[in-house]
């Protein structure tokens, strides 16, 4: 509660390296715009008391995410022990083939997507994001509590198979849903 964060979306990975080349390094390119940006931005690194940081990729998926202000976004960092004889591709087939779409069949006017990380704390590692369109939406399927409603728990039992296989592979590491300024 109360939190922060900040997120850039790239168009690829060679726009990203454009902009930071390394981890942890920006091109002159970016050292300029923060320059340009003037007062405005040596007063909010001033605000910011962290800088841990993951760059993803978005797994392919079928669907668009839009991302606009009063959305409601959570994300969930995911630890994963897979089922014997799985591989981590095999797992973002499930997620691309069956998981995904299953969640947004079921929890319709949501969208969903899933991250790897490819620089930073999270290198490696899977993060999935599911949006809200408003806080009203987010409502309908979690109660203030943030218990799950009785609409959130059809739609899990409507694709009880997939969760549960799933819910036997990951535990989230954190679990944290923001409101998009």
């Amino acid at each position: 509660m109360g939190e922060y964060a900040e997120f850039y979306v790239f168009e690829s990975l060679k726009e990203r390296n454009r902009w930071n080349p390394k981890p942890g390094v920006s091109s002159e390119e970016t050292k300029k715009a923060f320059e340009n940006m003037g007062e405005t931005w040596s007063k909010f690194r001033e605000l910011v008391s962290s800088l841990e940081y993951t760059d993803y990729v978005v797994l392919p998926f079928s669907g668009t995410i839009d991302v606009k202000p009063g959305s409601v976004v959570g994300i969930f960092e995911c630890d994963f022990t897979l089922e014997e004889g799985m591989t981590f591709e095999d797992l973002e087939q499930l997620y691309q083939k069956e998981y995904g779409s299953s969640l947004m069949k079921n929890f319709q006017g949501t969208q969903f997507c899933v991250f790897k990380g490819e620089r930073g704390d999270r290198t490696g590692k899977y993060t999935e994001m599911i949006v809200f369109n408003s806080l009203e939406e987010y409502n309908k399927w979690f109660m203030e509590d943030g218990k799950l409603s009785e609409k959130a728990k059809q739609a899990f039992d409507n694709m009880r198979e997939i969760q549960d296989r799933m819910e036997k592979m990951y535990s989230y590491n954190t679990a944290t849903y923001y409101i998009v300024l």
